[in-house]
């Protein structure tokens, strides 16, 4: 991931999370290994979100955790297609869309992918804005109450519309009208900062989707400023990674066994340092 960043390309995780809670009960043990030290640590650019193999709301629940520390991990999502298998999904079932600044160009793509201009989908299509801004883009940390628009075009039936702050649903409704367009508004109250999402998730597997369950979650729209924090999120979600993080570093001692490992000891020692630093502040 660092050898990515000093080409200007962008390195992360794909399928990492595949149950739909991964801080209760033995959830961490599900994690990738080193992924809460190399998110926590800020070397982790995009995140596979949306994948068939692995679970939307599970990996959605660890991406709002690093969102609250103030890390705009991007989020990204992929079909993982095996064409020599006679039954798989097609290209691009699952994917992320991303709006670029100027001409699709793959550096612009790339920064626009970065940047959180985007959503991601295995079939519900999102246009989500507050106080007029964009995903991706920020609200002024000083407004009070402003307003959210959020339209869905989905191919199936979902089963509800939800609004998160800061990790927190703020909003839901159940969606009675089945698959087609569908529009949505409401209005929240800005917070000293962190950030906003939309999400649609739910309902049964159909034609033309393929995966377990539609999902669609847009990126956030900050406040104030990209990297924005809520003091009390930020602990909470500290002491959420910190148990996660310890689950990690025994699973990774477990299966190094005798032989020595003093850099991966090393790199986890510094995300645990810098967890116990918001823990304490």
């Amino acid at each position: 991931m660092r050898f990515a960043k000093e080409q200007d390309a962008l390195g992360g995780y794909v399928y990492p999370v595949s149950i739909q809670d991964p801080f209760q009960g033995d959830g961490a043990r599900y994690l990738p290994i080193s992924f809460i030290a190399d998110a926590v640590l800020e070397e982790v650019d995009i995140l596979e979100l949306g994948c068939l193999w692995t679970d939307e709301i599970g990996t959605a629940a660890v991406w709002h955790e690093l969102l609250n520390l103030g890390i705009p991990v991007a989020m990204s999502a992929g079909s993982d297609v095996m064409n020599d298998l006679y039954r798989t999904m097609a290209i691009g079932a699952t994917r992320v869309y991303v709006k670029p600044n100027g001409p699709m160009t793959a550096d612009n793509y790339l920064k626009a992918l970065k940047q959180g201009r985007s959503f991601i989908s295995n079939g519900p299509q999102l246009i989500f804005s507050v106080d007029g801004k964009e995903v991706g883009q920020v609200i002024a940390a000083n407004s009070k109450k402003v307003n959210w628009d959020l339209d869905v075009y989905s191919p199936v039936a979902y089963e509800k519309v939800e609004i998160f702050v800061n990790g927190n649903l703020v909003w839901t409704k159940t969606n009675k009208k089945g698959a087609g367009a569908q529009s949505y508004s409401g209005s929240i109250e800005i917070q000293s900062g962190g950030w906003v999402t939309a999400r649609v998730s739910g309902g049964e597997s159909e034609w033309p989707m393929m995966d377990s369950y539609p999902f669609a979650e847009s990126s956030p729209i900050w406040f104030g400023e990209i990297g924005s924090t809520m003091a009390v999120s930020k602990i909470e979600s500290a002491k959420k990674l910190l148990k996660a993080l310890d689950v990690s570093e025994q699973r990774m001692k477990e299966g190094y066994g005798e032989n020595p490992i003093p850099n991966l000891l090393d790199h986890f020692a510094k995300a645990r340092q810098k967890l116990l630093k918001i823990i304490e502040e």
